[in-house]
């Protein structure tokens, strides 16, 4: 019982770490192409840079296989140096986030069942009391500082509660009569309270579904109706665009990924930019002159009222100094959209989210195309004798070929292959040439034959190597003798780091021993 408990708990972490370490590589990889963008428009194309910076945060949540034909990631597939960085990171991630990867551990038993046979393999049985001690001290150490982080979250939510509530209702006509305005302006269907509160010394605006703004009682108390303005007319701007609800998201992810710097900084630049974007809305509607909103800006910085932006709350004016004039040197350049410039940069945010977001290789179970799997005859002569080598170099072989006991059920079952196993990450090379006929990546746990390559030689000949940890080839590819193909590992129903290795002719599995020198494989003990 305890075995099987500490089992699924290390399952559980083994999940969450390599979702972690995963993700957050794809993020700086996706980070630095982001990054040279923003550094290109150079703030003139505040949306664009907006949307870049949410992509970001939208590919931190995103599983780690999505993959697309059509994505940047199959483009660097054809770029032999980037293919084989990013496949050398993947492949590291695997190596030292996947369980069950002591090399010592080589005896034990597993099934193996595939959609003709269930078989009986002798692989890694790997004990729950030995769970590799770093990375459980790295998931307790997340789940330490994600505790801190979302205390901190929490208790500045509940201090902005507190302000809403003892913030008192604003009944100046002069003020309700400009918030009814712009509430009219921007097609703002929702009631939107605005109170004031002498508890913060900046305007900011919370609530998605009864929006609520509150202004500071000194602002209210040295400021003019166009200063005014300007503070209700941007809050006004975060309501419409649900930016309480998009920041809530963003700070959720964010604590997930507290420990990427990377995170924080684009989380700030986001902040910026939408705060770019809300003073272009405000502009373009024509109400106010671009130069008394600008005073606004520097009015209430004069007030002392620059700092952090707050995790529970949305403020436009509560950026740094340096910011504000940032914001302020872009206020000349607001123009208004129309709906077919609007329209056009929405689809062009979906291609590059489309484009930019997949970060997984290209792999499919399905059979190759009939007009790649017909030019297999041309690399291997129709029905010669191959001349197969192993497809690995070292091992212990842990189960032959043929008729063997079932460990369990103590019955006879047909062993299609052989059983080599190995150190999970162990180069797995193509026994002769031949053209892919299947690389599938999709698997589940516990089941079935994991990861597998399927190799057509000739119109004979197709070897199978299956419950691999890396798949290094696509559908249609044309594969030489030696080649890498994959890395052993211990995915489908597998207790232990393993290759499972079949040749088949004419439908028929034989004896790999037969076509292979096993001389340098050792065999159990």
């Amino acid at each position: 019982m305890l075995n099987s408990i500490i089992s699924f708990l290390d399952f559980i972490i083994s999940g969450i770490v390599t979702f972690l370490i995963r993700e957050s590589l794809y993020v700086t990889l996706l980070f630095g192409v982001i990054y040279s963008v923003t550094l290109l428009l150079r703030n003139k194309h505040p949306r664009i840079i907006l949307a870049l910076w949410s992509l970001l945060f939208i590919r931190l949540i995103l599983p780690p296989s999505l993959s697309l034909p059509f994505s940047g990631r199959q483009l660097c597939d054809n770029l032999p140096f980037v293919a084989h960085s990013i496949d050398w990171v993947h492949n590291l991630v695997k190596k030292y986030s996947s369980p069950h990867q002591k090399t010592s551990q080589l005896t034990g038993y597993s099934l193996e069942e595939d959609s003709s046979n269930l078989h009986h393999v002798k692989v890694t049985s790997v004990s729950p009391l030995q769970l590799p001690i770093w990375r459980t001290l790295l998931f307790l150490s997340w789940i330490m500082g994600f505790c801190s982080f979302f205390y901190f979250y929490i208790h500045r939510k509940r201090q902005f509660n507190h302000v809403i509530r003892q913030g008192q209702e604003i009944k100046n006509p002069d003020i309700i009569k400009i918030m009814r305005r712009w509430r009219s302006i921007l097609n703002i269907r929702r009631n939107v309270e605005i109170l004031s509160s002498d508890s913060l010394l900046s305007p900011f605006t919370i609530g998605f579904l009864k929006p609520v703004v509150v202004i500071p009682t000194c602002v209210l108390g040295n400021s003019n109706l166009k200063i005014l303005e300007t503070v209700i007319a941007h809050e006004l701007v975060h309501i419409k665009r649900y930016d309480d609800v998009t920041l809530r998201i963003i700070s959720i992810i964010q604590l997930i990924y507290f420990f990427h710097p990377l995170v924080w900084f684009a989380r700030r630049k986001w902040l910026l930019n939408r705060e770019f974007v809300c003073d272009n809305i405000v502009l373009s509607h024509g109400q106010i002159n671009p130069l008394d909103y600008g005073r606004g800006l520097m009015s209430i910085l004069n007030l002392n009222l620059s700092g952090q932006m707050e995790m529970c709350a949305v403020s436009g004016f509560q950026t740094q100094k340096s910011e504000v004039y940032k914001r302020i040197l872009l206020l000349k350049g607001a123009k208004p959209m129309n709906r077919f410039k609007n329209m056009s940069l929405n689809i062009l945010i979906l291609l590059l989210a489309l484009i930019i977001l997949p970060m997984a290789g290209r792999s499919t179970s399905a059979s190759a195309p009939n007009d790649m799997v017909s030019s297999v005859s041309s690399a291997v002569p129709l029905n010669s004798k191959i001349d197969f080598k192993s497809p690995i170099k070292s091992g212990k072989l842990t189960a032959a070929f043929g008729n063997i006991m079932h460990p369990i059920k103590k019955s006879i079952y047909h062993h299609d292959g052989i059983d080599i196993a190995a150190k999970l990450g162990t180069t797995v090379h193509a026994a002769a040439d031949g053209v892919v006929l299947e690389a599938n990546l999709n698997y589940k746990k516990g089941e079935g034959s994991g990861r597998f390559i399927v190799i057509k030689h000739n119109d004979s000949y197709t070897t199978r190597y299956t419950h691999l940890d890396e798949v290094n080839v696509v559908v249609g590819q044309r594969i030489s003798q030696g080649e890498q193909i994959g890395t052993v590992g211990n995915t489908g129903l597998s207790t232990g780091a393993h290759l499972h290795f079949e040749i088949v002719k004419d439908g028929t599995p034989q004896n790999p021993a037969d076509f292979i020198d096993l001389s340098g494989i050792k065999k159990a003990e």
